[in-house]
């Protein structure tokens, strides 16, 4: 590839940048290998024009910025320009000797050429007082244009091979960012604050397997499933609601007028125990399905996370804090998953404060056996409810789909340096001796207690693995 760059910079106050790449690979068909990959940007220091110093002479620095341009991806598989065969059968042609038949089942790719990422970004960067206070803020998009696809086109059955992919999807992210900062001094005390928060969606803008894609069957299948110009998130995660009340007997679970036959494998209202939450038959049907559940942001990448830092020193002693954290995520548990509540033989601590028989070994489906409350449903065999994605155990619910909302202290140190004069007999200019602590300290929903809510791990109650704390201490020595 070749690579061009060209600066201005007149007073500080004008800048312009201008690039270009001219990018080649192997993988496309010859006329499809090279591409052109164009960018710019341009930056105004507003703080330098005589005019905004005259007029706010507390801002030492204002500039706006605007970049947008061009980059390549690169996709597909090598040489698929070229027309290929795959070994296909043995065929008896004479004498009893066998042919190995070889046939071609896809087109040679002779168009698929490199997707296109454009990437815009309109920024403003201040600072007052000299440099008290200061930050940043950035809108950006990234556009990715013409990821491979199949064209959505009906063949004849004779056709046999698949066709070639073209570039003709779309998707792109928006986001904003904002940074804000301060530094001070005060006597032999200098510190220094940062706080940044990003905020992004991701959406798909052109799919070429929907255009004409009528499997949805209805509107409510349509607004669950498509994807097409969807923000990501939002839609991600599913729970169902709770009405406030549990089922606290046997006999009223059996005589529910609501109906759990969806979650409990057509066994009507047999896999319902005591203390079950009663769940919200949301649509008023008369029964649990997929269509009393409500929607919420999903377990994945988090749109919004933050992050602070706040550092700074006293004579001799210094120090550094880092904390980051999201939201706009739940987090589920996936209790019939491995190491789930009740899945195997045995139970993480967590879920011991459960319903269960006050006499040990009395029949849990008895109706005049006596209970001690729990926050978690009673445990029971399998084999007495039929399947363990019964609704006490497969179902997302209050108790294990929760806002993983956090804020976590990442890093924490603290140092002290030894005065010079104290080491210098020894050879050594200076050292330092320093704490060190890592994940010390998270702020979530106390459902989250046992699992870690930064994580995307959602499949093993319990059986995640934990957050580790660290703690370290060592020191630096400068001879």
């Amino acid at each position: 590839g070749y690579v061009g760059r060209v600066n201005y910079d007149y007073k500080g106050k004008y800048l312009v940048e201008a690039m270009a790449r001219y990018d080649g690979t192997y993988l496309y068909a010859p006329g499809h290998r090279w591409g052109f990959f164009p960018s710019y940007s341009l930056g105004w220091r507003i703080s330098e024009e005589p005019f905004f110093k005259n007029i706010l002479p507390a801002v030492n620095n204002l500039k706006f910025r605007w970049s947008d341009g061009f980059t390549g991806s690169p996709q597909g598989g090598a040489y698929a320009y070229i027309n290929g065969y795959d070994q296909s059968g043995s065929w008896v042609f004479s004498d009893g000797k066998t042919t190995t038949g070889y046939a071609n089942n896809s087109v040679a790719n002779t168009v698929l050429t490199w997707a296109k990422v454009r990437m815009q970004d309109f920024g403003v960067d201040w600072e007052v007082w000299q440099g008290k206070f200061g930050g940043t803020f950035d809108w950006f998009r990234r556009q990715v244009i013409g990821t491979a696809a199949r064209r959505k086109v009906d063949l004849p059955d004779f056709y046999a091979v698949s066709i070639p992919q073209e570039n003709l999807n779309r998707n792109e992210t928006q986001g904003l960012e904002l940074t804000l900062y301060h530094r001070n001094s005060i006597g032999n005390f200098s510190y220094r604050i940062q706080g940044t928060a990003t905020f992004s969606r991701y959406r798909q803008t052109y799919i070429e397997s929907e255009k004409t894609n009528t499997d949805y069957g209805s509107q409510m299948a349509y607004w669950k499933g498509a994807q097409l110009n969807r923000w990501n998130g939002a839609f991600g995660g599913s729970t169902y609601h709770w009405t406030g009340e549990r089922f606290t007997s046997i006999d009223q679970a059996s005589s529910s007028q609501i109906l759990y036959s969806a979650l409990s494998s057509s066994e009507g209202n047999r896999g319902l125990i005591v203390g079950q939450y009663q769940i919200e038959d949301r649509n008023g049907n008369g029964y649990i399905d997929s269509d009393d559940v409500y929607y919420t942001w999903g377990s994945g990448n988090p749109p919004l996370q933050f992050g602070l830092t706040f550092s700074g020193s006293y004579k001799n002693f210094d120090f550094s804090l880092l904390f980051n954290g999201a939201t706009m995520k739940w987090k589920g548990y996936g209790l019939s998953a491995y190491s789930g509540y009740g899945y195997l033989n045995y139970l993480p601590s967590q879920y011991t404060d459960a319903y269960h028989v006050t006499h040990y070994g009395d029949d849990p489906w008895d109706p005049a056996t006596q209970w001690t409350a729990g926050f978690w449903p009673a445990l029971v065999r399998l084999s007495q409810v039929g399947s363990y994605n019964a609704p006490m155990y497969g179902s997302n619910q209050p108790y294990n789909f929760v806002d993983a909302t956090y804020l976590r202290l990442k890093t924490i140190e603290l140092g002290y340096r030894v005065s010079p004069n104290f080491l210098k007999k020894a050879g050594i200019k200076s050292a330092r001796v320093f704490f060190n602590g890592g994940n010390l300290l998270t702020f979530c929903s106390k459902y989250l207690k046992y699992v870690d809510p930064e994580s995307n791990d959602q499949g093993r109650a319990g059986g995640e693995f934990q957050i580790n704390k660290t703690y370290s201490f060592g020191f630096n020595l400068n001879f």
